[in-house]
């Protein structure tokens, strides 16, 4: 299954069409030409940008679990500064992917 909750305006994702090709499950937001690659409830599901909530229920549909399997887990606290400024110094002094 790949998981594609766009919120840019990349256009169609190649990678959409690769996991299609495949013939994996895909889970893409209704905008940028995806809703007319995914076939809702035939080959993935769409759902509208930024509805964190329907995204979750897309993949849930894929994954097969049903709502007494499903765990709500609570939002994590805020980082603190301190894990923010070594977050960016590290990915800022991180040595390029080959």
């Amino acid at each position: 299954m790949i998981a594609l909750p766009s919120t840019g305006k990349e256009g169609l994702p190649n990678v959409l069409l690769e996991a299609l090709a495949m013939e994996k499950p895909c889970v893409a937001t209704n905008k940028y030409g995806m809703p007319e690659v995914v076939v809702d409830g035939k080959t993935g599901y769409v759902f509208p940008s930024g509805d964190v909530d329907a995204l979750a229920d897309a993949i849930v549909k894929i994954g097969g679990v049903s709502k007494e399997e499903q765990v709500t887990i609570p939002p994590s606290p805020p980082p603190r500064r301190s894990q923010v400024r070594l977050r960016l110094l590290v990915g800022a002094h991180a040595p390029p992917s080959p």
